[in-house]
């Protein structure tokens, strides 16, 4: 079984990735690129923090960032 980095790497090289099953869905390159560039702008405690949360919260809580990083 893929760790979540590993999904969300292979997600960001254009393979879309099916979720699991509790989660539903596919992690398109857009989306893993998004949370990947959040990722390894954190510590390594934050970055543990980040892939702790299930894919949906993770991409919430990066489009967020990214957001607020575009309008400043």
């Amino acid at each position: 079984m893929k760790t979540k980095l590993e999904v969300l790497l292979d997600a960001e090289a254009g393979n879309a990735q099916k979720l699991p099953t509790r989660e539903g869905g596919y992690l398109d390159a857009t989306t893993a690129h998004a949370i990947l560039t959040v990722y390894r702008e954190l510590s390594p405690a934050n970055q543990e923090k980040l892939l702790a949360m299930r894919f949906r919260k993770m991409a919430d809580v990066c489009w967020s960032v990214l957001g607020r990083a575009t309008h400043h």
